[in-house]
């Protein structure tokens, strides 16, 4: 298939600024009672909201999911693939506040990726899983997303680059593979493959992929009970919310909306459905005033651009 570039240059700004924009618009929700936030979205739209922040109202506060997808998308742009460079970006917005809205403190880090810039050097990056039970959050799989965009055209590449970028903070078989399974979906999205093949195509590739995220790509999430979608902050459950919110509706916004909706982990579930529905629906169906409110909007989108070069 030709792929008309200026759409997969759309696609990709969609991709990295739906996954801010979810990231920002969930967070006011994040860890609410799940009943609450569903009330709430039973009767109104998904908006821009202004939060606390120190001594301010601010809106458009993007988290650690944002972050740390910028500090890869500059790691991929400035080194290629490059594990160590990846791990020093993360511990820099960690410690210095690096790639945060405001560039002054860090937000929202998960508490394995905080062990392992306790434990862990640039120098003993895991180069094989060797399964860490405790590394099984969505910590890799929020930040994933530029690599589906930089490698959308090689689809080994973006495989075993999604999982080298898992090791880099949780070494989990189901932590790695969730990345590899969202990056599969952003390729297919910026290739304009219809998303009802989405599941078949991986299922129908050789990759040895885990079990239960086998059996989770069989679902049919048209009749998934939504009481069964769990939003604790395991990746394989995050990667869930998404292909449910993503494969249910028909638009960005209800797609994001849904995610968020759940309760719980809402910000890095807005922000993974975000990526994956962004390079689908592209960035011209987000909507404005979730764009214009996002805190530094147009340099994550000078990062998609960039992103979307390398691939030509």
């Amino acid at each position: 298939m030709k792929m008309n570039n200026n759409t997969t240059l759309d696609k990709s700004k969609g991709c990295l600024i739906g996954l801010a924009c979810g990231d920002y618009l969930g967070m006011p929700y994040e860890f609410a009672m799940p009943v609450k936030v569903k009330k709430h979205f039973s009767i109104n739209k998904l908006k821009p909201i202004a939060i606390q922040f120190i001594d301010k109202q601010v809106t458009g506060f993007y988290t650690d999911d944002t972050s740390m997808a910028i500090c890869l998308a500059e790691s991929l742009l400035e080194k290629g693939f490059d594990q160590k460079d990846q791990y020093q970006k993360y511990k820099k917005w960690f410690y210095e506040g690096y790639s945060t809205p405001f560039g002054d403190k860090s937000y929202g880090v998960g508490q394995h990726t905080l062990r392992v810039f306790i434990e862990q050097t640039e120098d003993n990056i895991p180069a094989i899983i060797t399964h860490n039970h405790k590394a099984g959050g969505n910590g890799a799989l929020m930040r994933c997303a530029p690599i589906g965009i930089r490698y959308n055209k090689d689809i080994n590449q973006l495989v075993q680059n999604s999982i080298k970028s898992a090791l880099v903070t949780h070494n989990n078989h189901i932590s790695a593979w969730s990345c590899v399974i969202l990056n599969l979906c952003i390729s297919y999205a910026l290739q304009e493959i219809d998303k009802t093949d989405y599941c078949n195509l991986i299922l129908s590739s050789k990759l040895d992929i885990p079990q239960d995220i086998k059996e989770l790509l069989q679902t049919d999430f048209n009749n998934l009970d939504q009481n069964l979608l769990h939003t604790t902050g395991y990746s394989l459950y995050t990667l869930a919310i998404a292909l449910h919110s993503f494969f249910t509706t028909d638009t960005l916004e209800d797609c994001i909306t849904q995610a968020i909706a759940l309760g719980g982990d809402t910000d890095t579930q807005g922000a993974v459905v975000g990526a994956l529905a962004g390079a689908y629906y592209g960035y011209t169906n987000i909507p404005e005033d979730w764009v214009n409110s996002l805190i530094n909007n147009k340099y994550i989108e000078e990062l998609a651009v960039k992103l979307h070069k390398t691939t030509l």
